[in-house]
């Protein structure tokens, strides 16, 4: 159906997607003319039941709006709208999260690139400039391999995807550096989780203690810590049972129980009106909360080593179910590295205790102690 919203200019079609499981899908047609939004409609409804291909789909779009809607498309301004709208077309679709993750980077380089080469157009970008800015993010923003990999995957995937629609090469496709074992992060040793829960505390951020604990006790990302809803969060049982973003794609569940140091944190912070159990954390992500990054706290616990981050949470939750001797199925359920489907054995009610105290068979002294 076609729709304006209020005080809007254009029009929006909203349908039912299949291959989303009937969710509506609501977009923008960009023009104001009814005829030509109802021929966007009934295009967008023959791409969704894949009468058309999306080259087609484009063909229809220049058909109605003329070379001028295809020029718009890829100019600075709306190449990440392009994207955004090709994107909610396809079966399978990044989360929201890391969608989030790929806007913020290309509006990084885009903005960079503007001010270097004044840029008007996607087709503006070479692999000269592409190779100048993947340069600058080693040099002058001091990025590891493993960050600039990420970095220039997101913009890779961008482009990946529009070059489907539009005569557009990939400048990234070779660009990305080889990450290797060093680059990796590490885990904690039990004296770093102290001195860290430590600085966490006297963090003047509120939160980063908390956001410490669930990560140290659950194994979970920084942006599935960042999003944690209270809906996820059975305080009764003392349970977190939530869907990694990572995972999420093979509907991989991690249900884990809470330990008394996590637990007990969780009940104080409990607001029974609030969604997110660290909501400056997921308002700002992927960015840090009040521009406060997780470097700052591990400075403060004197740590300098570049390959301890936020995520050495994660490896250091499996490190000690290891060292605790837990058996590589439970621990690779509990943190969700498995799509195993003879793991669900562990998700079974019946198994929360013994999984439980598995996990408090980790607990040391220097990681357990509750917050005054």
């Amino acid at each position: 159906m076609l729709y304006k919203n209020n005080g809007g200019k254009n029009w929006w079609v909203m349908f039912r997607d299949p291959n989303r499981k009937g969710k509506f899908i609501r977009k923008s047609t960009g023009t104001s003319v009814l005829a030509d939004a109802r021929a966007i409609e009934r295009a967008e409804h023959l791409a969704i039941k894949g009468k058309i291909t999306e080259k087609q789909l484009a063909s229809i779009f220049d058909t109605i709006f003329g070379e001028k809607r295809k020029k718009d498309q890829l100019s600075v301004a709306n190449i990440w709208t392009t994207y955004e709208h090709l994107i909610h077309r396809r079966e399978r679709q990044p989360g929201k999260a890391l969608m989030r993750v790929r806007q913020l980077r290309l509006e990084k380089f885009l903005e960079w690139a503007v001010e270097q080469y004044a840029i008007e157009t996607m087709e503006d970008v070479s692999f000269d400039i592409a190779l100048t800015y993947a340069d600058y993010m080693r040099r002058k923003l001091k990025l590891k391999d493993k960050s600039r990999h990420e970095y220039i995957s997101c913009l890779s995937a961008v482009w990946n995807a529009l070059s489907a629609l539009h005569d557009i090469k990939n400048p990234w496709r070779t660009l990305r550096p080889t990450v290797t074992d060093g680059t990796r992060h590490a885990a904690f040793t039990p004296e770093q989780e102290a001195a860290v829960l430590e600085a966490a505390k006297n963090c003047p951020v509120p939160l980063w203690y908390e956001a410490s604990l669930i990560a140290r006790w659950t194994g979970l990302r920084k942006v599935d810590v960042s999003k944690l809803e209270w809906k996820d969060i059975d305080l009764e049982r003392g349970i977190i049972h939530t869907r990694p973003s990572k995972t999420s794609a093979y509907s991989i569940d991690v249900q884990i129980p809470m330990v008394p140091v996590l637990w007990d944190a969780l009940r104080r912070l409990y607001r029974p009106k609030k969604r997110y159990v660290l909501p400056t954390f997921a308002a700002a992500y992927p960015a840090p909360p009040e521009k406060y990054p997780y470097k700052k706290v591990l400075d403060a616990a004197g740590i300098t080593d570049p390959s301890i981050t936020f995520h050495s949470w994660r490896h250091t939750f499996r490190t000690r179910l290891a060292e605790a001797g837990i058996s590589d199925d439970l621990a690779k359920r509990l943190g969700g590295w498995t799509n195993d489907k003879i793991i669900e054995r562990y998700d079974h009610a019946d198994k929360t205790d013994e999984i439980r105290r598995a996990i408090e068979s980790t607990v040391t002294s220097v990681s357990s102690a509750p917050r005054p």
